[in-house]
């Protein structure tokens, strides 16, 4: 009885749920810059910096929003992937 009422609260929140935004392109080319060299290859944080000629502080702040929206994940080795795309 717990399992069943169990399932139908999960089904009643994913029903009520709003749908997912769509994911589009960055309005800044930097940003779309780097997506682009992390679709082809996960990159270094510097190898990426020196891909798109930005310095260590340029290359933060063209990360940081597409890290905090999810976009980007960092391996463990350091490399940079792409984690979603629109």
């Amino acid at each position: 009885a717990a399992g069943v009422r169990a399932r139908a609260l999960c089904e009643a929140a994913s029903a009520s749920a709003p749908p997912r935004p769509v994911r589009r392109e960055p309005d800044d080319p930097r940003q779309r810059a780097a997506l682009d060299c992390l679709r082809r290859e996960p990159l270094s944080r510097d190898e990426l910096g020196a891909r798109l000629g930005a310095s260590a502080a340029e290359l933060g702040h063209i990360l940081l929003p597409l890290e905090l929206d999810g976009r980007i994940a960092e391996e463990r080795d350091g490399t940079l992937r792409v984690a979603l795309d629109p």
